[in-house]
């Protein structure tokens, strides 16, 4: 004879799926990017920033700015406030003028060059501070700044920016685009950062005589330093991980 099937009683599996139901599920890795780019004075064709246009246009998530003759995958200098709301406007994927746990996870990266270097961390400490945005929602994944520059301005990463990445020259090559600018030549400025914030700090002025990617280390200056840096902050900005090249790294000071 055939033994009988074991059946479970009815209470033990109603246990069994109230325990199940109770198991704290993992938190969904973001399936979105939004990345916004800014760019250095004054207008959007002048100095560097044709080159940072031919880096931000390929970039995952860009937010395009558009005015009566294009659209641009880069905010112009005095751009931060509405590069702020259309970051808002991104993110509020219920569209109820919020964000918090109603809205898709997304990775929310910053790109900035020269003057837009400064404004990327404007625009950051916008987001961080808004008080549309739900406490546990005010992060910004990844910030990258090349050359950031604008007078007696300090670049300071504050708590919230999980990491970031910052290229630079500290010497001026002999024929410098920013030469002749006013108040030229430009420097990056140094960064100071949060203990919090993954900090990279990157000179190539520290190896004059390595190649990146054609150019050595002695001949970047502010407008070259996007051709230099391209690979590496398109890495940044779609990995979130470090540059596999090896650049000068300079230790960063932190508060």
């Amino acid at each position: 004879m055939y033994a009988k099937p074991r059946v479970l009683p009815v209470i033990a599996i109603i246990t069994i799926f109230a325990a199940s139901a109770k198991a704290k599920k993992p938190e969904p890795s973001p399936t979105c990017q939004v990345t916004i780019c800014l760019a250095g004075a004054f207008t959007r064709e002048d100095g560097g920033n044709p080159r940072f246009e031919k880096i931000c246009k390929d970039l995952p998530g860009i937010l395009t700015d558009c005015d009566d003759k294009r659209c641009y995958p880069m905010f112009s200098m005095n751009g931060t406030s509405y590069a702020h709301k259309r970051l808002l406007a991104a993110l509020d994927t219920n569209q109820d003028r919020k964000i918090d746990s109603r809205d898709q996870a997304c990775t929310i990266a910053l790109v900035g060059y020269s003057w837009g270097g400064i404004n990327a961390i404007k625009l950051a400490n916008l987001f961080l501070t808004d008080s549309r945005v739900a406490p546990q929602r005010r992060t910004i994944d990844r910030v990258v700044v090349v050359a950031p520059y604008a007078p007696l301005v300090a670049v300071k990463v504050k708590q919230g920016i999980k990491s970031f990445w910052e290229y630079r020259h500290s010497l001026t090559p002999t024929r410098d685009c920013s030469r002749s600018g006013l108040m030229g030549p430009y420097l990056g400025r140094v960064p100071t950062c949060h203990k919090s914030v993954v900090c990279k700090d990157y000179d190539y002025s520290l190896a004059p005589e390595t190649h990146f990617d054609g150019y050595l280390g002695k001949q970047i200056g502010h407008c070259k330093i996007l051709s230099a840096a391209k690979k590496a902050v398109t890495h940044n900005i779609t990995s979130g991980t470090d540059y596999p090249q090896a650049i000068p790294q300079v230790p960063v000071k932190t508060f």
